[in-house]
């Protein structure tokens, strides 16, 4: 089974302990709010799941980046990906999204092997993934790599 974009139901929220992440981003907060909808891009017949953990915003920081968590083979690696320059109008046919490069990967001390398998699934994760994966797809979107 291929990746696929999905929102998280509230049962696999509670599978993969999603709230208890939110509540420790969300300090206070004892219920996920009713309009939580968190979203993956998921590949269940091999157990690899891609999230969007944080971005950078433009203006403030300067760099475009966004830091996804991807887990595989019982693991967790944290990947800081650059933005390049991809198309810059959503209503551009073909679309690109450009990855530029890996700014930062956790955990820093894995062998060069392992590290160029996840460099894959992530590259295939994100291609699937597309423009927002299940909160926003453009169509004829072309994915890119420059890693």
């Amino acid at each position: 089974m291929p990746f696929l974009n999905e929102y998280i139901s509230r049962s696999d929220i509670e599978k993969y302990g999603l709230a208890k992440a939110y509540f420790a981003a969300n300090p206070g907060q004892t219920e996920l709010p009713d309009d939580y909808r968190p979203h993956w891009t998921i590949d269940r017949e091999r157990q690899i799941i891609l999230r969007q953990m944080r971005g950078s915003n433009p203006a403030r920081d300067g760099d475009y980046w966004i830091e996804f968590n991807l887990q595989m083979d019982g693991k967790r690696y944290f990947i800081k990906v650059g933005i390049g320059k991809g198309s810059g109008n959503l209503s551009a046919t073909p679309f690109v999204v450009a990855w530029s490069d890996i700014i930062d990967f956790y955990p820093p001390d894995i062998d060069a092997a392992e590290r160029q398998d996840v460099l894959h699934v992530l590259k295939e994760a994100l291609a699937a993934r597309g423009y927002d994966g299940a909160r926003r797809q453009i169509d004829n979107t072309i994915v890119t790599f420059n890693f």
